[in-house]
C-alpha cells in the first residue's frame, strides 16, 4: 500500500531570514484573497467578494465596507509589527490583458481600492507593504504558476486569487515563485 505524502505550506520569512509569526498577503480585487500567515502553521484563508455594484464609487464603498468589516472581526489577531503585503497595481505595456483592463477602466479600480485598503489598515495602525507582481512573481506566467503551485501542494487551490495570495507569501519566505 502506498502512502501519500503531503508537503506542509512553509512559514512566511521576513526579507532578514527570520521567521514571520504576523502576517497578511493579500491578492486585491472584486474577489479579494487574503492569506493569514503566523509563523509555522498554515495559512488561514479568507475572501471579500465585491458583488452587484452600480459604479465605481459603489464598489469602493463595498469595498471599504467588507474589508472594515474583515479587519474589526480579526483585530485581535493583529499585534503589534503585523504587515499586510498587499499586491500592487501595475500596468504591462506588452500584455494584451493589461492593456485591456486600462481601457476598460479595471485597473484605476483597483488603484483605487488598494487605496481603500491601504488607508484603513494605516487607520488601524497595521503596517502595510506593497508588492507589485513584477517583484514576487517575476515574470512567471499564470500558467506555469498555477502549474508550479498544484506540483508544490499536491491539489488545486479553488481559484486565482487565493493562488495568488499563496504565492506572494511563499516568494516573501523563499523566493519560491521567481526560480
Amino acid at each position: 500500500m502506498k502512502k501519500k505524502v503531503t508537503k506542509k505550506i512553509p512559514s512566511l520569512r521576513s526579507e532578514k531570514g527570520d521567521w514571520l509569526k504576523h502576517a497578511a498577503t493579500v491578492d486585491i480585487g472584486i474577489h479579494t484573497a487574503i492569506a493569514l500567515w503566523n509563523g509555522n502553521s498554515k495559512p488561514v484563508f479568507h475572501t471579500i467578494t465585491i458583488d452587484n455594484y452600480l459604479d465605481i464609487e459603489d464598489f469602493l464603498y463595498q469595498s471599504w465596507l467588507k474589508f472594515s468589516t474583515f479587519i474589526l472581526h480579526h483585530s485581535e489577531s493583529f499585534g503589534f509589527g503585523y504587515t499586510f503585503y498587499l499586491e500592487g497595481v501595475e500596468y504591462w505595456s506588452g500584455s494584451t490583458r493589461s492593456n485591456t483592463s486600462a481601457v476598460k477602466g479595471d485597473l484605476f479600480m483597483l488603484a483605487y481600492q488598494l487605496g481603500v485598503y491601504t488607508a484603513i489598515l494605516r487607520e488601524h495602525r497595521l503596517r502595510v507593504k506593497i508588492l507589485p507582481a513584477s517583484q514576487w512573481k517575476g515574470q512567471l506566467s499564470k500558467e506555469k504558476f498555477n502549474l508550479r503551485m498544484k506540483r508544490y501542494f499536491d491539489y488545486e487551490l479553488p481559484n486565482q486569487h487565493l493562488r495568488d495570495a499563496l504565492g506572494m507569501g511563499l516568494s516573501l519566505s523563499q523566493g519560491w515563485c521567481k526560480r
